[in-house]
Protein backbone atom coordinates (compact mmCIF):
# COMPACT_ATOMS: atom_id res chain seq x y z
CA UNK A 1 0.00 0.00 0.00
CA UNK A 2 1.17 3.62 -0.61
CA UNK A 3 1.14 6.41 1.83
CA UNK A 4 1.22 9.75 0.44
CA UNK A 5 1.99 12.06 3.58
CA UNK A 6 0.05 15.14 2.10
CA UNK A 7 -3.44 15.81 3.10
CA UNK A 8 -6.37 14.30 0.35
CA UNK A 9 -8.45 16.57 -1.50
CA UNK A 10 -11.58 14.86 -0.31
CA UNK A 11 -11.90 14.71 3.46
CA UNK A 12 -13.37 11.37 5.24
CA UNK A 13 -16.18 12.05 7.81
CA UNK A 14 -15.45 8.88 10.44
CA UNK A 15 -18.30 6.92 12.46
CA UNK A 16 -17.14 9.20 15.66
CA UNK A 17 -18.22 12.58 13.62
CA UNK A 18 -14.96 13.86 13.42
CA UNK A 19 -12.54 14.36 9.83
CA UNK A 20 -9.67 12.89 8.64
CA UNK A 21 -8.12 14.57 5.83
CA UNK A 22 -4.71 12.63 5.87
CA UNK A 23 -3.58 9.37 6.24
CA UNK A 24 -2.24 10.29 9.34
CA UNK A 25 -5.43 11.27 10.63
CA UNK A 26 -6.63 8.19 9.53
CA UNK A 27 -4.24 5.84 11.48
CA UNK A 28 -4.60 8.02 14.27
CA UNK A 29 -8.87 7.57 14.68
CA UNK A 30 -8.09 3.03 14.13
CA UNK A 31 -5.28 3.23 16.89
CA UNK A 32 -7.42 4.82 19.04
CA UNK A 33 -10.39 2.70 18.62
CA UNK A 34 -8.71 -0.27 18.41
CA UNK A 35 -9.32 -0.77 14.30
CA UNK A 36 -6.70 -2.02 12.02
CA UNK A 37 -6.64 -2.56 8.13
CA UNK A 38 -7.62 -5.90 6.87
CA UNK A 39 -4.49 -6.45 5.76
CA UNK A 40 -2.73 -6.13 10.04
CA UNK A 41 -4.88 -9.06 11.01
CA UNK A 42 -1.59 -11.17 11.03
CA UNK A 43 -1.13 -14.31 13.60
CA UNK A 44 1.18 -11.75 15.33
CA UNK A 45 -1.29 -9.20 15.44
CA UNK A 46 -4.52 -11.11 16.59
CA UNK A 47 -1.68 -12.90 19.49
CA UNK A 48 -0.81 -9.37 20.64
CA UNK A 49 -4.22 -8.04 20.53
CA UNK A 50 -5.53 -10.93 23.00
CA UNK A 51 -2.97 -10.51 24.87
CA UNK A 52 -3.57 -6.92 25.43
CA UNK A 53 -6.98 -7.90 25.85
CA UNK A 54 -6.26 -10.26 28.73
CA UNK A 55 -3.96 -8.15 30.31
CA UNK A 56 -6.57 -5.44 30.78
CA UNK A 57 -8.87 -8.45 31.86
CA UNK A 58 -6.24 -9.32 34.94
CA UNK A 59 -5.31 -5.37 35.98
CA UNK A 60 -9.23 -5.41 36.00
CA UNK A 61 -10.08 -8.26 38.25
CA UNK A 62 -6.90 -7.52 40.22
CA UNK A 63 -8.13 -3.53 40.91
CA UNK A 64 -11.73 -5.28 41.48
CA UNK A 65 -9.94 -7.49 44.71
CA UNK A 66 -8.13 -4.84 45.49
CA UNK A 67 -11.36 -3.22 46.33
CA UNK A 68 -13.26 -5.73 47.47
CA UNK A 69 -10.91 -6.81 50.08
CA UNK A 70 -10.01 -2.86 51.90
CA UNK A 71 -13.83 -2.76 52.14
CA UNK A 72 -13.59 -6.24 54.13
CA UNK A 73 -10.83 -4.33 55.96
CA UNK A 74 -12.39 -0.92 56.91
CA UNK A 75 -15.71 -1.87 57.02
CA UNK A 76 -15.92 -4.51 59.46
Amino acid sequence: MVYFSREWTDSLLLPDGSIASSVAGLEKYMKANNCALREDYSDEYLKARRRRNEKAQRDELFSEFIHNYKRSIWYE
